[in-house]
């Protein structure tokens, strides 16, 4: 009887886990959240700043950079220890692109999105994404940091 009601224990845990796991991702709030922390850019937006970011993925621009941001668009990019700066130039993020990577991880209903955002001008400093919690390697992490004084 001990065995019975030990495994119909583990059952229900296990289906527990996974009722949670189906739901709980709040696909609504992180999309809140990212709508908040774009107006709290474009609020504040500097015309040109530098931003450094390390991309870790199973992925061929994975590394640490640093790009030079101008009306927008990337001008310049170090390659830090990554695959080089001409290479990196289309991959390269700007604070628009890590919003547009969070946007498309919410469409896809990825199976995981944490996202922290800078207090003061709202850009994503923290970004992980697993599209799919069933499968390994695919996760996308991205740490930002900007700076305005270059």
């Amino acid at each position: 009887m001990r065995v019975a009601r030990a495994h119909t224990r583990l059952l229900v845990a296990t289906l527990t886990a996974l009722i949670v796991a189906a739901c709980g991702l709040d696909l609504g709030g992180v999309r809140d959240e990212l709508e908040a922390a774009e107006a709290t850019w474009r609020a504040q937006q500097p015309t040109q700043y530098v931003i450094e970011y390390e991309r870790r993925c199973l992925c061929s621009n994975a590394g640490q950079f640093i790009a030079r941001v101008e009306g927008g668009s990337v001008v310049a990019v170090d390659p830090g220890t990554g695959i080089g700066g001409a290479e990196e130039l289309p991959f390269a993020f700007t604070v628009e692109r890590l919003f547009d990577t969070i946007r498309s991880a919410i469409d896809r209903e990825s199976d995981a999105i944490e996202v922290e955002y800078d207090a003061v001008l709202g850009y994503p400093t923290r970004i992980l994404i697993d599209a799919d919690a069933g499968a390994d390697d695919d996760e996308l992490r991205v740490i930002a940091a900007l700076r305005t004084d270059g």
